[in-house]
């Protein structure tokens, strides 16, 4: 993660919506699975239930290693 990023991420505020949403979002294509599903399971946990952007995410979380590594999907 460069500096900048580091910097926003750092600047949100933690545990509102936006903060949980661009950290998953962070984590995506860095191909960081595990925070990835980590994060997103706080989140869920935290907001009792799923809202309409953890859905994105996670559909978005599925598609992705068609993107990376389509001849093996």
């Amino acid at each position: 993660m460069d500096d900048a990023c580091a910097q926003l991420l750092g600047d949100l505020v933690p545990g509102t919506d936006c903060a949980y949403y661009y950290r998953c979002l962070h984590y995506q294509p860095e191909r960081a699975d595990k925070a990835f599903w980590a994060m997103l399971s706080e989140w869920r946990k935290n907001w009792n239930g799923w809202s309409g952007r953890m859905k994105e995410l996670r559909r978005r979380q599925h598609l992705l290693p068609f993107e990376w590594e389509p001849e093996e999907t």
